[in-house]
């Protein structure tokens, strides 16, 4: 039994792992960048698609437009962290 429930566990890793290549899945054209919650069952997502970025508002309801972000200035405007033994200082 203890054998058995080995061999699911192991199975379970590896198809958390590889699970895209497993399942046939291949690279596309849609890409979430990053999510924020801003509130319960609200949030703000930036998503690429087909080399577009478009930052999108999803709640219950559903997505809304809320408009682009140039490809090329988006990491730009973000600060870049690094880590210093255990902790992160900005630059």
């Amino acid at each position: 039994m203890v054998m058995v429930l080995g061999l699911l566990f192991m199975l379970y890793l590896c198809l958390k792992k590889w699970g895209g290549m497993v399942s046939g899945r291949r690279a596309g054209l849609i890409e979430v960048i990053e999510t924020r919650m801003i509130l319960p069952r609200r949030h703000i997502c930036l998503v690429k698609v087909a080399g577009r970025v478009m930052v999108l508002a999803s709640s219950e309801k559903g997505f809304d437009y809320l408009g682009d972000v140039e490809p090329d200035s988006l990491f730009s405007a973000v600060p870049e962290t690094r880590e210093v033994h255990g902790e992160t200082n900005d630059r």
